[in-house]
Order: structure tokens, then sequence, then C-alpha cells
């Protein structure tokens, strides 16, 4: 009985040993953390760039390269730089190239303070996100979701975030102390809101992403099932549409209105997509011929029975495992223009033409954008993205990341004109 009392008080220290060593690691840690901000904050105040190792600066390279590669300009370029100079000083694990999205993000719209003036900002890595959004962005309080504008994942691929660029515009447009109510239906806030639906929009919770209270919104105001906002959500519509008056907001609002007054509780999110695909195909069809498409007296039933009729034999034909986008290709000649629709054939396009397609799949998945591939007589010659959202043209690459021939970008500017997309 004795040796055991032994051995359990013996494992009772040992533990207690641990637990004070982690302890004293802990506080080790939190010393030499609270002394590299407080080394940051005064240099900051002497005007002094502090000491750092050189992987910073390595990244600050790779951040160029990508900019290079997805045409950003000098003057987008410099305020790249300051706000990457910035992020170093203040959130120096986010300074790397994988954040490239969030920079230009940072960097595109008009800053009411400069990166330089940003203060250190205390607590987790969102906190600080959001202080240096907020020290650039508002001259006044703004609502916290607007915040969350900013949270695009990490991925470093050389390209404009076009599709999430319309919120943070609405975030420096609120912080600067502009009314949102004059911006709606304009290019920066395409939504046909009325008064009603901007207030609820503004009124939405801190944790909500802005696309998640525009949409709810609508929903709520056009009288529809809150469960049809959360569908709308995992669509096509989990993206803003763009200003087209025929193919972007306006027209989505009008499709939204129709679905508020039907019954959805038999419609999961892939068939309420199925059934977009197929209004906006119609649309797309209805545009080029003059006229638009009528849903008022189809029922969602017939409309669906129509879509998953198309989706069908669209699969059959070219079996495809990405979300359809709904734009039609080209076939002009010997030019064509085809949609790459599964993952198999986006790797094939990646290493064929040596770019980075390839890791463009989560962003196709997610609806955000589309890749088509340029081809003459079967040939490829240049891949094209499209970001669904803004819908517009956001990049074209021949082999290498080269830049397209003369006789290639007029077939895609003949292409974009034709399916309703704006180009650079």
């Amino acid at each position: 009985m004795r040796k055991n009392r032994r051995k359990l008080h013996r494992e009772l220290r040992l533990k207690a040993e641990a637990r004070a060593r982690i302890r004293a690691l802990d506080r080790a840690r939190e010393r030499t953390r609270a002394a590299r901000t407080r080394e940051l904050a005064e240099a900051a105040l002497r005007g002094r760039r502090p000491v750092s190792d050189e992987r910073p600066c390595v990244q600050l390279a790779s951040v160029r390269t990508l900019c290079s590669l997805a045409g950003v300009r000098a003057p987008m370029l410099r305020r790249v730089e300051r706000v990457f100079a910035a992020v170093k000083r203040v959130a120096p694990g986010e300074a790397v190239a994988d954040n490239l999205p969030w920079l230009l993000l940072l960097a595109r719209p008009e800053w009411v303070r400069t990166p330089e003036t940003a203060p250190v900002a205390a607590g987790s890595v969102k906190k600080r996100r959001d202080a240096l959004a907020s020290h650039l962005f508002a001259k006044w309080p703004v609502p916290a979701f607007l915040l969350r504008s900013l949270d695009v994942p990490r991925i470093a691929v050389a390209r404009v975030p076009e599709e999430d660029a319309w919120a943070v515009e609405v975030l420096a447009l609120v912080g600067r102390g502009d009314s949102l109510r004059k911006e709606v239906g304009t290019t920066h806030f395409p939504t046909p809101l009325t008064r009603k639906m901007v207030h609820r929009f503004l009124a939405s919770t801190a944790e909500t992403a802005p696309i998640t209270a525009l949409r709810r919104a609508q929903v709520w105001a056009l009288g529809g099932e809150p469960r049809l906002a959360s569908l709308l959500l995992r669509t096509r519509l989990g993206e803003l549409r763009g200003p087209d008056l025929d193919l972007g907001e306006a027209f989505w609002q009008r499709v939204i209105g129709w679905l508020a007054g039907q019954s959805c509780a038999h419609l999961d999110a892939n068939a309420l997509d199925a059934v977009l695909g197929w209004v906006e195909a119609a649309q797309r069809n209805a545009v080029a011929e003059g006229t638009e498409v009528q849903l008022t007296g189809r029922t969602l039933d017939r409309v669906r029975a129509l879509a998953d009729e198309a989706r069908i034999l669209g699969r059959r034909r070219a079996g495809e495992a990405f979300p359809v986008s709904g734009i039609p290709g080209l076939e002009d000649g010997g030019w064509a223009i085809r949609e790459i629709g599964t993952p198999g054939a986006l790797v094939d396009e990646g290493l064929a033409m040596q770019h980075c397609a390839a890791s463009y799949r989560h962003l196709i998945e997610r609806r955000k954008v589309a890749l088509f591939s340029l081809t003459w007589e079967g040939q490829r010659r240049v891949t094209v993205e499209v970001s669904l959202g803004a819908g517009r043209v956001v990049q074209t690459k021949r082999l290498a990341n080269a830049a397209p021939l003369a006789e290639e970008a007029a077939v895609i500017q003949r292409w974009a004109r034709a399916v309703r997309l704006r180009t650079r």
C-alpha cells in the first residue's frame, strides 16, 4: 500500500513539474512577443524600419512577381508594396505572398489614412487584420460585418480578386461617411436594393459575410423563406453578379423575387443551382435575340424539369464535374473557345500551357471563376479566366504566361462581346 502511495505521489509530482515548465515557456514566449511588439512600436514612432530577417524580403519579391504576372501596373504595385510594409510591421506573420488577394483588396480603394501610420494592434491575427482595414478605410465607425469583406483565403496565384472587390468598396464607401443608398444600382454596388433592403443589410450581425447579408436582405424584403437565402448562398448567387442590366444583379433580383413566391422546401443547393444555371443560359440566349427570359407564370417544378433535362444532356456530352458557368463557348471557323469543365481537363490545360491553371480548382468549385481554353484547329492557344461575379475577362495567358497575340486577343474580344462579358 505504501509503495503504491509513493508511486502515485511521484506521478503527481512529475505532472505538476511538467505543467510548471509549460507555464514557464508560455510566459517566456509572451515576454518575447511583448518585447517584439514594443520594439516595432518604438521603431514606428522613431520613423525607423525595424531589423528583421530576410524572409519578408523574399516574400515581397514573390508578391512583385505575382503582381507582374497578373498585370498589376506600377501605381497599384506601389500601393501593394506600401500595404505589405505596413503588414510586415503590424502583423509580421501575415506578410506572405499567399496573402496577395488580401493585399490587393487593401490596396485598391481610396484610403482615408496612409498605411505608414497604421498602429500596432494587440490581439489575434483577425483583430490585427481588422484594425489595419479600419485604419485604412474607416474615418467613421462602420458596421462590423463589412470588415468580413477582407476574409479571403490565402492563395498564391497571379490574379486580382475581382469577385470580392465590391464588398471592400462598400466598406470604404461607408467608412468615408458616404450614403450607401446613393450608390445602389451603380457599378460600386449594382444590386438595386430598396430602402428597406439597405436598412436590413446594414443591420447585419458582426460575423455575417457581406454577400450573406445582401442575400438575406433581398429574400426577407421580397417575402421569401429564410431557408431560400441559405440555399442561394451555396449556388452561383453566393457571389455578387455584376452591374450588367440584363445578366447582372438587377436581373438576379427579379429571379430571387420569382423564387420567393415558390416553395423551395424540396430543393437542395445543387438542384437550385441547376435551376439558376438554366435560367442564366436561357437569359443569355434571349438577350442575344433582343428579348429576355420570362419566368412569370412558370412553376419552379417546370423550370427544374427543363434544367434537369439540359444538365443531363450537357453532362453526357462533356462530362462536366465543375459547376456549369452558364456562359456559352465559341465556334468560329478554326477558332474555338470551350469551358474547362473537369479537374482532369484543368490539370491538362496547366501542363500543356505551362502555367498554374490547376491551382484555380477551388476557385472554380466555389463558383468564383470559370476557365476557358481558346484553340485554333484543336491546338491550345490561350487560357482565359472569367470572374463570374464581376462578369469580366480578367486574365488571358498563352504558353508560359505570355500575352496573347493580336489575332487571339481579337477572337477573345469578339467572344466576350457576344456573351456580354466585360474586358479590361
